[in-house]
């Protein structure tokens, strides 16, 4: 015959109820925290921070007018979305000029 082990008396089963009521209120807790519905506008932002990453061939984090020339309308509006006139434009300019 096998001993039998001794538990402390409901020890396994409190523990285990114990366990399943924390992770409920954390299962619970996560839920209600659920993000946002995505908005056009993180839409657009992301639309916006994907094409400037795609003409910024250099990977400099601006864009020049030749890697401008890739994107047609800002092409046309450099000198408008440029506006520090540094002969460059930064993500944070074209995402203004959007926004407008």
């Amino acid at each position: 015959m096998t001993a039998r082990r001794q538990f402390i008396p409901h020890f396994e089963g409190h523990s285990v109820l114990l366990i399943a009521s924390w992770t409920l209120c954390i299962a619970s807790a996560a839920y209600a925290q659920a993000p946002a519905p995505t908005t056009e506008a993180a839409a657009t932002d992301r639309d916006v921070s994907a094409a400037f990453r795609e003409a910024d061939r250099n990977g400099d984090g601006r864009l020049n007018r030749e890697e401008a020339a890739v994107l047609p309308s800002v092409a046309e509006n450099f000198d408008r979305i440029d506006t520090n006139q540094d002969g460059s434009i930064s993500l944070d300019e074209l995402a203004k000029a959007v926004q407008k």
